[in-house]
């Protein structure tokens, strides 16, 4: 779905979205992080509040209308905090 249409979404209906997308964006993240595990490493999906969250990528759907909103989650992901596996 483009930025622009998510913007449309959510403007229309803010709470509802806003339930939907963060949960499917954190569950993109969570297979994301569990594909770079072979590299002992992943992103700390709790760095931030999943209302910190939306709001980047409110924020980026805003200034990049053509993009995904995958793009937009992916864009959230690449800026937390990378972590190390303990083992």
């Amino acid at each position: 779905m483009s930025c622009e249409k998510f913007g449309q979404i959510y403007r229309a209906s803010p709470k509802e979205v806003d339930r939907v997308f963060t949960s499917w964006a954190q569950g993109f993240m969570s297979g994301y992080n569990f594909s770079t595990m072979q590299r002992r490493q992943f992103r700390d999906l709790a760095a931030t509040s999943t209302t910190d969250q939306m709001t980047h990528m409110l924020v980026y759907c805003e200034t990049h209308p053509s993009a995904t909103f995958a793009q937009a989650v992916l864009e959230l992901y690449s800026g937390l905090p990378l972590r190390r596996t303990e083992n």
